[in-house]
């Protein structure tokens, strides 16, 4: 498990971020993680803005480690639109994960470049709509531009009533990236026949030595493993429960240790259970 020298919480309310050290350049906010440093960033959205827009640039340093934490629980009539670029420079190493629960509207874009040898990423999120009709959009944007670069992409969703997600992972290995490994992951799991997923993974290739995967399901709770759990004695809600937890469990096992409590309760799961 890495170990943050340092964290930074960004708290949004109402679009407004109550962080006075933290400025914003030219509509954008800037951040640099320095060489050999590492940091946990938590970026929170909530209250109600009638249209928030984001727009964020970090580096990463040579050997520099980030860990950024995404969750947005806005309320119902709330949009938001942000963008993220981030830049890797040789060594360095990043996991980013994207929480989202409320929002009519959601619109979040990763554009990540690995400009340096040996960058590693981890990209993974879940998405959990509360609210009828929520449209949930995330588009993940990896450009392996230097050798033995490593990204992975884990997705996982579970809607109901009539809200709707879009997933697109997009991954271009350069010429210059040899010996990549790249992997891409989306699972959705729909609990009303008028909820919607959609994933699109994309992958532009212009290098013969590389390692590459994707996979991507969308379907609805195993009513077999309902019945048996049922069977044994547990009542329907929390059979259902358990078998959420379950399917969320490896997206939500790369939450940094200290946040999981919060973040498992905010997104109305069980940190405790053994699932």
């Amino acid at each position: 498990m890495m170990q943050h020298t340092g964290t930074l919480r960004l708290n949004f309310v109402d679009g407004l971020l109550s962080h006075p050290g933290f400025m914003e350049t030219d509509g954008c906010y800037c951040l640099c993680v320095p060489e050999n440093q590492s940091l946990l960033l938590v970026e929170e959205h909530g209250g109600n803005p009638i249209h928030h827009e984001l727009n964020m640039e970090i580096v990463l340093e040579k050997n520099a480690s980030l860990h950024l934490l995404k969750y947005q629980n806005l309320q119902s009539s709330a949009h938001l639109h942000a963008t993220l670029k981030i830049i890797q420079q040789e060594g360095s190493h990043l996991q980013a994960g994207f929480f989202s629960k409320g929002a009519l509207e959601e619109s979040q874009t990763l554009t990540l470049h690995q400009t340096g040898t040996g960058a590693t990423s981890l990209l993974y999120g879940f998405s959990g709509p509360t609210q009828d009709r929520q449209c949930l959009r995330h588009e993940m944007d990896i450009h392996h531009l230097a050798p033995y670069g490593q990204s992975r992409m884990l997705f996982r969703g579970i809607l109901d009533g009539q809200s709707k997600t879009f997933l697109r992972g997009r991954v271009n290995v350069s010429p210059d990236g040899k010996h990549a490994t790249v992997s891409q992951g989306s699972h959705y799991l729909l609990l009303s026949d008028r909820a919607e997923a959609s994933t699109l993974p994309e992958l532009e290739i212009s290098q013969d030595e590389i390692k590459c995967s994707h996979g991507a399901t969308i379907g609805q709770l195993d009513e077999e493993a309902l019945f048996y759990l049922c069977s044994r004695g547990i009542g329907p809600d929390h059979a259902e429960k358990m078998l959420r937890q379950a399917f969320v469990a490896d997206v939500f096992e790369n939450i940094p240790s200290p946040l999981k409590p919060w973040l498992f309760q905010q997104m109305g799961y069980d940190h405790e259970s053994p699932v």
